[in-house]
């Protein structure tokens, strides 16, 4: 997973405004730490490194499935200006914004991701963007996968989603995204996402 998220910043132009030096209220870091720096100074690369770490995650990340974990946000960090020895908070993120914005690195993913509004949500598709009891406090960070930026309508549509297969979710939002089921882990429910029927469930882990 690492190596594809490094191939999806590669593809964003150098001259982007996500890249520069670490400044508070912004969204911008360098691609790697600069030369002279510390080793584990902020950067790009070290935020994908972050994301992808199979320790932090309910399970080992798998496309298409949810990428639970307790802490869904990626901060950026940056020397004090009034004590050098000390790290600050420069800005703070949603993960499946940023992973959003690298799937699709467009003007207007940018500006979401930057602005964090509320009023231009993440639309989770497995509707796990939210912690509870069942996924022990994880949330859902796989913004490639399971959601794209859409519309606080659009957000409170699927939450009534009451279909419970994907063949008979209508779909929501302007691109009629439907539903993506999975288990509280993340784990994907093949009978319940079967684009054609509802079949009878025979998995290991039953998906009923």
């Amino acid at each position: 997973m690492e190596q594809y998220l490094k191939q999806l910043l590669d593809q964003i132009p150098q001259n982007h405004k996500m890249f520069g030096p670490v400044t508070k209220g912004k969204v911008r870091a360098p691609k790697a730490p600069l030369p002279g720096s510390r080793k584990n100074a902020t950067s790009w690369l070290g935020v994908i490194k972050s994301i992808a770490n199979n320790h932090k995650y309910a399970r080992p990340l798998a496309r298409g499935e949810c990428w639970m974990r307790v802490s869904p946000q990626v901060n950026l960090s940056m020397s004090d200006p009034l004590s050098k020895n000390k790290q600050i908070v420069a800005r703070r993120f949603q993960i499946t914004r940023f992973l959003a914005f690298l799937d699709n690195p467009s003007n207007q993913n940018y500006a979401a991701l930057k602005s964090g509004d509320y009023k231009v949500p993440f639309d989770h598709s497995c509707q796990r963007g939210q912690a509870s009891v069942s996924q022990n406090g994880r949330v859902c960070v796989n913004g490639l996968d399971h959601g794209e930026f859409s519309t606080m309508d659009t957000n409170e549509e699927r939450k009534r989603c009451k279909h419970g297969a994907r063949c008979l979710c209508p779909g929501h939002g302007p691109n009629n995204t439907k539903c993506i089921f999975t288990h509280p882990d993340g784990e994907l429910m093949p009978c319940r996402n079967n684009p054609a029927c509802v079949p009878v469930c025979q998995c290991a882990r039953p998906c009923f």
